[in-house]
């Protein structure tokens, strides 16, 4: 979600790089515009998951089970998905190697992007 991304790219204390996934070329290429000291374009989803502690899975509900099942996590990954359709049981067998405790889900709303409102 961009919104999200611009959340986190507008933090007081905001991290030091937030890792975007290629497959939408276009918001992608906009958020690095709007935020080039902080967002990185990856070259693949594989990549995102390779330079990131905490994994955001923001996909359609339809493709969610092939995206999440192509990458390969590391037990020390913490992933939030926000596929709201998607179940817990199934998120957490989807991403292999990750506890399932580190598996989790948010519902972010836009106004997360102006630090306002709930992500659920």
């Amino acid at each position: 979600s961009a919104a999200l991304v611009r959340g986190l790219c507008t933090l007081p204390a905001p991290p030091s790089v937030v890792t975007v996934s290629p497959r939408n070329a276009r918001k992608a290429s906009a958020l690095f515009e709007e935020f080039p000291q902080r967002v990185r374009v990856a070259k693949s989803n594989q990549q995102v998951v390779d330079q990131s502690d905490v994994v955001f899975i923001g996909v359609l509900p339809a493709i969610a089970e092939d995206t999440v099942r192509s990458l390969k996590f590391k037990p020390t990954h913490t992933v939030i998905s926000l596929v709201s359709t998607a179940q817990m049981e199934a998120l957490r067998e989807w991403c292999v190697n990750v506890p399932a405790s580190n598996v989790v889900r948010a519902i972010p709303l836009p106004p997360v992007a102006k630090h306002k409102g709930a992500t659920v």
